[in-house]
């Protein structure tokens, strides 16, 4: 999946590089990796974040206009969105922050064939085209999903 920052379209907000996110609020959620991520590019620290404990205030607050920035997957957008009542279409991404493929994590004890036959079947399910179907249950987007 892919993280991008996210602002209300009416703003009118261009990011460039990390460092003019430093120009903006930024709502944040408290402990995730993408504080982190911040920090280390940005120089921010986590005071400079309005940090939450759920991604859904961060929407509100984006929405309300309490925060330029958020960031965030376009799964958890579309998912806050429809939890609050708020059209996804009054948001757009405005910079990338980090893009991270679709994996499966396993036991180093766990035999060989039985992670070849998972990856067979999530391959079948990529080609069937079941995999849209089971994602635009969540409003995901496939392009999310490692090609």
């Amino acid at each position: 999946s892919q993280f991008n920052m996210y602002a209300l379209k009416s703003k009118g907000i261009k990011i460039n590089t990390f460092e003019d996110i430093r120009n903006y609020s930024v709502g944040t959620l408290r402990d995730d990796a993408v504080e982190n991520i911040l920090m280390f590019k940005t120089g921010m620290k986590l005071s400079d974040f309005q940090r939450v404990s759920l991604n859904l205030n961060n929407t509100k607050k984006l929405a309300d206009g309490r925060v330029d920035l958020v960031p965030m997957t376009f799964t958890t957008l579309s998912f806050t969105c429809h939890e609050a009542g708020l059209n996804i279409d009054d948001f757009e991404p405005v910079f990338i922050l980090d893009k991270k493929g679709m994996y499966f994590a396993f036991n180093l004890e766990t035999p060989d064939p039985v992670i070849l036959e998972l990856q067979k079947a999530f391959d079948d399910l990529k080609e069937e085209g079941e995999l849209v179907a089971i994602f635009s249950k969540y409003d995901q987007k496939i392009s999310e999903l490692n090609p």
